[in-house]
């Protein structure tokens, strides 16, 4: 695979934010490079996982992290049963199971805007909640549309999604939008039309209704004597049937006014609020039977994300983990950051089968796994595998391979995703110096692709272009003295020329046979810092000037005059001049 999950060739996508950096540096930095060689989502998904066996797996510690997030700030989940979609405050992250691997989108790449509260899947469609109105994106064409309060949003500051059949529900900071996807239609309902309150929360869908929680509408400055309950505050219930409304509200029953998340279960419906912990309320008796806080279970008032997982139901909270409750056997389960939560601070609950995908504030994203009981964490690419960039070159499509101390990055800017190879991917080291292609035509070595080949501080190493293992070559001391640091090479046919720490030297790839190249005084006693081969001629830059090797008489000259320092680095021009960059 070229594209994969886990801590093998692990592939991103640039965030918005490193792709306009990227526009704007990376023709200085090739050029450099040559001369210095360098939780207010709502989702609802139907309860249709299967009743797996329980198990405390509490003990059981995370297994891999993977940088693989546009952003560690996660407000959202939502799966389908190939896909996991993560809603950012910098974009979307995707985990696309068809294609294996991660692919993000910002708002370069169509979305209303980079801060995504809420993501729903609908068939065909993925619908996102923004701070600048709705964005729909058609996984058939790949491309977005976006709804603001011009096309019939009540406001474009948009919380919630829900997906009921031909309807679509948004929840805005200025009420609540039904889209009738049939005839392209919107409605806005508001406290006028029998909501509690126009802060629309969240959002969840059932057979015979709809269930819309909501906040305090802010503080009316101009009046100084205005009753805080007036604000409204609550849950409002949507009877399809009667096209009326219900309110509930704390004088019902309900733990609190300020609703933040709902989850509808087979006989309950579970309402978490921000500050006061959790209502249950009886679907046949209609009426609210249990509260769930602090001073009972909850280690947190502060719910976040609730979802009913079949016989489970899964509480997140603010500041301390999430709780599990497993009904037929009355108990609960506190997982923390200790046992494998990317975060104490939970901002989304989702399940995929036998995955429990869990949201954070500022730390990625966990997934449990119901059956293993292992931990795995998500966190931001870093697009770089480090800092320290050595040397840069481009295959044939446009591809960017960049060589660091902490292994191998590729940008690709067509797909515009990231990857990094590291150690866990077959490296023997990561300290790479140079990095060089292959030009196409293998049919001369009987090779039907390309290979890379890299300069590290253990030899040298290939592998395909496309991909597979990598081989490593290092030198014996009776062929080359001293270390096999190879700080740089070129390529010229079957032989690379290669500078080392002890020297210029050469490796013949047909034979695999390692040569030192004597310099003028006698002893291979100087570090090489680059390598330039052309026409039959190789250069070698380094500490102690220029080296120029004839490969036809095995002629080495050396070069100090005229340079203002001996430590070389060199380039050649397409007018075959040579120029030596110094310190």
């Amino acid at each position: 695979m070229i594209i994969q999950a886990n801590l093998f060739n692990r592939v991103r996508r640039n965030s918005n934010q490193f792709v306009i950096g990227m526009r704007a540096n990376l023709h200085n930095l090739l050029l450099l490079s040559l001369l210095f060689v360098l939780v207010g989502c709502t989702t609802f998904l139907s309860d249709n996982q299967s009743d797996l066996p329980f198990e405390d797996s509490r003990s059981k510690k995370v297994q891999q992290v993977e940088l693989s997030l546009i952003s560690n700030e996660v407000n959202c989940i939502s799966t389908d049963s190939r896909n996991v979609w993560i809603a950012t405050v910098a974009g979307i992250s995707r985990w696309d199971g068809d294609r294996e691997g991660w692919f993000h989108y910002t708002k370069e790449d169509g979305l209303a805007n980079d801060t995504v509260n809420a993501v729903a899947v609908d068939g065909k469609w993925v619908w996102f909640a923004t701070d600048e109105g709705v964005s729909r994106y058609n996984l058939q064409t790949n491309t977005f549309q976006t709804f603001r309060s011009i096309d019939g949003l009540a406001s474009d500051q948009v919380s919630s999604i829900a997906v009921d059949g031909k309807y679509v529900w948004f929840g805005t900071s200025n009420g609540l939008n039904r889209y009738d996807k049939t005839i392209d239609s919107w409605a806005v309902r508001t406290r006028k039309d029998g909501l509690v309150s126009k802060k629309i929360t969240t959002i969840a869908v059932e057979a015979e209704y709809v269930w819309v929680g909501t906040g305090k509408e802010p503080r009316d400055p101009r009046d100084r004597w205005e009753d805080p309950e007036s604000r409204g505050g609550g849950v409002s219930r949507y009877h399809r049937a009667t096209d009326s409304w219900n309110n509930y509200t704390k004088s019902d029953g309900l733990v609190d006014n300020e609703v933040s998340t709902i989850a509808v279960a087979e006989d309950s419906v579970w309402l978490g609020t921000q500050n006061e912990g959790v209502s249950q309320y009886n679907k046949v008796d209609q009426t609210f039977i249990k509260t769930f806080t602090k001073t009972d279970l909850l280690k947190s008032n502060m719910i976040t994300s609730i979802y009913a997982d079949g016989f489970q139901i899964w509480f997140g909270t603010a500041n301390a983990g999430v709780h599990r409750f497993i009904k037929p056997a009355n108990t609960w389960i506190h997982y923390t950051k200790d046992d494998g939560l990317a975060s104490n601070h939970v901002t989304w609950i989702t399940v995929q089968g036998n995955k429990v995908w869990f949201g954070s504030k500022e730390d990625g994203v966990s997934h449990f796994d119901k059956v293993s009981g292992k931990w795995k964490i998500y966190r931001q690419a870093d697009f770089l595998a480090d800092n320290d960039v050595r040397d840069i070159t481009h295959d044939a499509d446009g591809n960017l391979w960049m060589a660091t101390v902490a292994g191998m990055s590729i940008y690709r800017p067509q797909a515009r995703n990231w990857e990094v190879i590291s150690r866990e991917d077959g490296l023997a080291t990561p300290y790479i110096m140079s990095v060089h292609i292959e030009e196409s035509d293998m049919s001369n070595k009987g090779m039907d692709t390309q290979q890379i080949w890299i300069a590290t501080d253990r030899g040298i190493g290939s592998r395909a272009l496309n991909g597979g293992k990598w081989t490593f070559y290092s030198p014996p001391q009776s062929q080359i003295e001293g270390e096999s640091f190879v700080k740089a090479f070129d390529m010229d046919g079957d032989v690379l020329w290669l500078g080392t720490s002890s020297g210029p030297a050469m490796y013949d790839t047909t034979t695999q046979t390692w040569s030192q190249l004597a310099t003028p005084d006698g002893g291979p006693d100087t570090l090489v810092l680059s390598v330039l081969s052309h026409n039959g001629v190789v250069w070698f830059g380094g500490l102690d000037g220029i080296w120029r090797y004839s490969v036809a008489d095995g002629n080495m000259r050396h070069y100090t005059e005229g340079l203002p320092h001996t430590c070389v680095n060199v380039l050649l021009d397409t007018g075959s001049t040579l120029w030596a960059g110094t310190r």
